[in-house]
């Protein structure tokens, strides 16, 4: 059962407000991508925060942070998977676009982790994230094992899905 927030507070705010920016930014860009590629990535960026979210956060391996105000699934809980969805278009946007090579590559995948990282400091003060022992050092190791990933199954699909489309 997905319950309710106890409280529309903070974090709910901080929630809607980020998901609102980030979406609102992305769709005033020019189209860049294909809409099949826009889905599917917009699928693995909630997919992959939600595994992290729930091998981390969850209680069956360690309980290092919490989502919002329950330690059970709110409707909010859903929004924040999703909210991770224009980030992660507006990430792979910045790479389209400037195309980094060789040691560009890994410039653009530090900065967009420590951007990452800094965006999530402040849905920690949001009170999205609820940090127990968790840090933010351990966020940003996982945006560099992320984020690779996200422009490995990216290049995939430029190469054999855009041209179908």
């Amino acid at each position: 059962m997905i319950f309710l927030p106890e409280r529309f507070d903070l974090n709910e705010w901080t929630v809607i407000a980020f998901f609102l920016l980030t979406l609102i930014i992305a769709l005033r860009l020019p189209p860049r991508f294909p809409l099949s590629i826009i889905v599917t990535m917009a699928v693995f960026s909630a997919a992959t925060a939600r595994i992290f979210d729930h091998a981390l956060a969850g209680p069956v391996v360690k309980d290092l942070y919490d989502i919002m105000d329950l330690n059970k699934i709110e409707w909010f809980d859903l929004l924040t998977y999703l909210m991770f969805a224009p980030p992660g278009y507006l990430f792979l946007y910045a790479y389209e676009k400037w195309q980094p090579k060789g040691l560009q590559i890994v410039a653009f995948l530090l900065a967009t982790a420590l951007l990452a990282t800094g965006i999530e400091w402040l849905l920690h003060l949001g009170r999205v994230f609820t940090h127990k022992t968790w840090k933010l050092e351990y966020s940003f190791l996982v945006y560099l094992f992320v984020q690779p990933l996200t422009l490995r199954l990216f290049v995939y699909l430029k190469r054999y899905q855009w041209k179908e489309d």
